[in-house]
């Protein structure tokens, strides 16, 4: 797979991950560095949140790792992990 390629793959689960928190949270604008909790997260929009993407990338991801990985970067390193490890080619 070439540099462009590979990084087009990561744009892409990225892309899935950011898009899913902003529709989760109904956030527009600037939401990168507060947690999921500081945006109006609840532990019911986390189980919603998981479960989307864990339907859409195809690996299981577990509501604490909404409060271990609180804001969206951390959340979508690890998400990221996740799949990797369980064989998605992200």
């Amino acid at each position: 797979m070439s540099s462009s390629s590979a990084q087009g793959v990561g744009s892409y689960a990225h892309r899935i991950v950011t898009d899913h928190w902003r529709d989760t949270l109904q956030l527009d604008g600037d939401y990168e560095d507060y947690t999921f909790y500081e945006l109006g997260g609840t532990s019911l929009t986390a189980a919603q949140l998981v479960l989307a993407l864990g339907r859409e990338l195809g690996c299981r991801i577990s509501v604490q790792a909404v409060a271990d990985n609180p804001t969206l970067r951390q959340f979508r390193a690890h998400v990221l992990t996740i799949a990797a490890e369980a064989g998605r080619d992200m």
